[in-house]
């Protein structure tokens, strides 16, 4: 019985050192852009990647590049799944729609819509030049193409992991266009290309303090109590 509650209690303390419950990596469904005034309220002119109501936006893993990875290649993707392992992550978004001197930017996660980080900045000619960036709680373009406030965070946790929004940079339309990124879309093979983007650097790090799983508590309450009950024979045993 003693050697039954001193195995019932290892294992629960090495599921515990293995970390449990296993961390979730957080899932970017979903991004909606907008046009905004230089406090950041729009929106103005705005895309999604549900593209309801809107310009479609099209994500990208990866920096500014004349042939993005893009993440959605449909005009509607309900969610776009991706997944932001622990570590540092670079994305990129394109749309058309040109003439903005701000604009913001709402990330959504785990297929939420409400928006987990919201940024926006001063779009940029030159990427030698990059305006400062600040979190957005102002009225902006949701992913269901509704208004809504903005996160008014750079960061977003879900409860295991935390994203954090770096660095952002929002292109104007002559230096996106600079790039000579084809037309966006499911078979599109002509046509221009489009017209702003931005690009943002995403740190995903995990939370320290990891909660046990109620199994790992079921398992650990009987065996220390297994093990007192062992305890306290051998103390009368060695009294006897």
């Amino acid at each position: 019985m003693k050697a039954t509650y001193l195995t019932a209690a290892l294992l629960a303390v090495s599921v515990l050192a293995s970390g449990a419950p296993a961390r979730a990596d957080i899932i970017l469904s979903g991004a909606a852009f907008s046009g905004t005034n230089s406090t950041g309220t729009g929106p103005i002119g705005y895309g999604t990647t549900t593209a309801p109501n809107g310009y479609t936006l099209f994500m990208a893993n990866g920096a500014f590049s004349s042939s993005p990875d893009y993440i959605n290649t449909a005009k509607a993707t309900s969610d776009l799944g991706f997944a932001l392992t622990a570590g540092t992550h670079v994305v990129s978004g394109y749309m058309d729609y040109g003439g903005l001197a701000y604009g913001a930017t709402s990330l959504f996660f785990g297929g939420s819509d409400t928006a987990g980080i919201s940024v926006y900045a001063a779009q940029t000619n030159s990427l030698s030049s990059v305006p400062t960036f600040a979190a957005d709680g102002n009225l902006l373009r949701s992913v269901t193409g509704t208004n809504a406030d903005g996160a008014g965070s750079l960061s977003y946790d879900n409860g295991t992991q935390t994203v954090t929004l770096t660095d952002y940079i929002l292109a104007s339309t002559t230096l996106i266009s600079s790039l000579n990124v084809p037309q966006v879309g499911t078979g599109a093979t002509s046509g221009s290309g489009p017209t702003i983007g931005f690009e943002m650097t995403l740190s995903v790090t995990n939370d320290t303090t990891v909660v046990p799983e109620p199994m790992s508590i079921a398992l650990i309450v009987p065996a220390i109590g297994g093990l007192l009950v062992a305890r306290r024979g051998r103390r009368r045993a060695s009294t006897d």
